[in-house]
């Protein structure tokens, strides 16, 4: 069973700030991450924004092109912090960039009260896309979505969440009264 997340909004949002925070090759504007604009940027005034990553203890090979960050990892780009106990990197030899990036091991992602859980999440660049396991959950404010993969195409701006054989998709959604029924 899949629940499409069709809809520009709630969880959508948190997904959306997950890849971004992932993304570690393009800017973000000052203020944080935000949508990209019509020409694939993120929008803003495309200032490069640093990810800044701490761990116990670093592991890099140049030669595979990877790099390990184990233990106690927090990365921070923006206002988006990561919490996770390892990071994995893959870099693509020819032009530098990332290839894939995966967390694992009690993931947290937190952008203001947006937070993302799960046991792994991994960032695929050349696919633009997102996908967090290990009863993976989203959040924003009492808006709640879980199911077994949570999976987030950028480029495409839409969502999916899975179900297996153990646990189906839930979704909590408080919706906001209109300003005209807020007067009444």
């Amino acid at each position: 069973m899949k629940l499409q997340l069709l809809h520009k909004g709630l969880p959508l949002l948190l997904l959306i700030a997950l890849a971004l925070s992932l993304n570690i090759n393009r800017p973000v504007a000052s203020g944080g991450s935000s949508l990209r604009d019509k020409e694939g940027s993120l929008g803003g005034n495309g200032e490069s924004v640093p990810i800044v990553i701490d761990s116990d203890r670093l592991e890099g090979d140049n030669e595979k092109n990877i790099v390990r960050f184990i233990g106690n990892v927090i990365a921070k780009r923006g206002d988006i912090i990561i919490h996770c106990e390892s990071i994995f990197i893959m870099f693509d030899k020819s032009n530098k960039t990332v290839k894939e990036l995966i967390a694992e091991g009690d993931v947290k992602i937190t952008q203001g009260d947006r937070i993302a859980t799960g046991d792994k999440a991994v960032f695929e660049n050349s696919e633009e896309k997102v996908t967090l396991t290990g009863t993976p959950e989203v959040r924003e404010g009492d808006n709640i979505i879980k199911g077994a993969k949570i999976i987030f195409f950028m480029a495409e701006d839409r969502g999916i969440v899975e179900a297996d054989e153990h646990t189906r998709v839930n979704a909590t959604i408080y919706f906001k009264k209109s300003t005209e029924q807020e007067r009444e």
